[in-house]
């Protein structure tokens, strides 16, 4: 497996597949988490003569309209968007990005015809001109049911001469999306400025994680879903399986300087296969070489940990990666790096 995986390429992480993850902080959670989307829920009274909550806009491109209506995940009502066209965005009203806290928003999606949705944070400038997003995806209808979507905002990497930002309800295409329990919370941002983009797995879209990308070798096959069952800490880790000669989960990459040491650590248990962490180097979006970790071959969650090697100095870029080999089932968590 060793020389295999030395060989890996890049495939997750091509040019026009990354988002390049400049130095982020990490959240740390508010106590008690406020609701700052007000009637996020649908369920009070709409002001006087409006299809939507207070401070609510609606941006199309073709013909789209939104109504609140009956049918809600948990209460009984949701917001919808329907229609025909290019997309159609629901702005939930326009903040200040505080450089000192990042934010979350959570909620729920379902999907009808054949549109696509999402619900993602937009960036815009001084001029309140649109600077970038960050998604975690598109939920189509082949996705049945109410889905969970979770996602934390990106706003110094995505969208960096932002200063404000919204949390956007959106549809691509011809169909219905309906959108409902919305939670937009803000936490203090952590001292430490290198963090591996959603490394505890509670950042998704139904089953879908953010910021990890999959590859294969050839001939090979992998899925990466997000999994509630028995997660090392938290809510949820990564249920990866596949049956390849080897297949990686690689994260969004963080900034590297040949001058420190990076050490990566996560849990890992599997119940087929072999599996690991392993750190990847990259020189821009180049792949240019592996340290490998310690296979894991036991269904018990082990921590493990890899240090970085000063045998790429040309790197500017790493990024953790959660390797599967053979026919595997793993599962991996809480993944985190530390620099010294």
């Amino acid at each position: 497996m060793r020389s295999s995986l030395v060989r890996i390429a890049a495939l997750s992480l091509s040019a026009s597949a990354v988002v390049v993850a400049t130095l982020a902080p990490m959240l740390t959670a508010a106590e008690p988490a406020k609701n700052l989307i007000e009637n996020g829920d649908l369920e009070s009274a709409l002001p006087a003569g409006a299809a939507m909550p207070k401070d609510w806009t609606l941006f199309a491109k073709g013909e789209y309209k939104a109504a609140v209506v009956e049918g809600g995940h948990a209460g009984k009502k949701a917001i919808m968007l329907e229609g025909d066209g290019e997309f159609a965005v629901i702005g939930t009203g326009m903040r200040a990005i505080d450089p000192k806290q990042r934010v979350t928003i959570r909620g729920m999606l379902k999907v009808e015809g054949d549109a696509k949705a999402t619900i993602k944070f937009d960036y815009f400038d001084e001029k309140w001109q649109w600077v970038g997003s960050t998604t975690v995806g598109e939920l189509g209808s082949d996705t049945k049911g109410w889905q969970a979507v979770s996602l934390m905002d990106r706003a110094a990497i995505d969208g960096e001469k932002a200063k404000h930002y919204a949390v956007g309800l959106a549809i691509t295409g011809k169909g219905k999306a309906w959108f409902d329990d919305l939670e937009l919370t803000a936490g203090a941002a952590a001292a430490t400025a290198t963090a591996i983009e959603n490394g505890d797995f509670e950042n998704y879209l139904g089953k879908t994680p953010a910021q990890w990308w999959i590859g294969t070798s050839e001939g090979g096959k992998a899925t990466a879903t997000i999994s509630t069952d028995a997660p090392k800490q938290g809510k949820s880790c990564l249920h990866f399986k596949g049956d390849a000669e080897w297949a990686v989960a690689t994260s969004a990459k963080v900034k590297f300087d040949a001058n420190k040491t990076y050490i990566i650590s996560g849990f890992v248990r599997t119940k087929s296969g072999a599996a690991q962490i392993k750190i990847d180097y990259f020189n821009g979006n180049e792949w240019i070489g592996s340290t490998l970790g310690e296979d894991v071959y036991d269904d018990e969650w082990t921590a493990k940990s890899v240090e970085s090697t000063n045998d790429y100095s040309e790197a500017t870029h790493i990024a953790a990666t959660c390797v599967g080999s053979g026919d595997f089932d793993a599962k991996f968590d809480a993944i985190t790096i530390r620099v010294k």
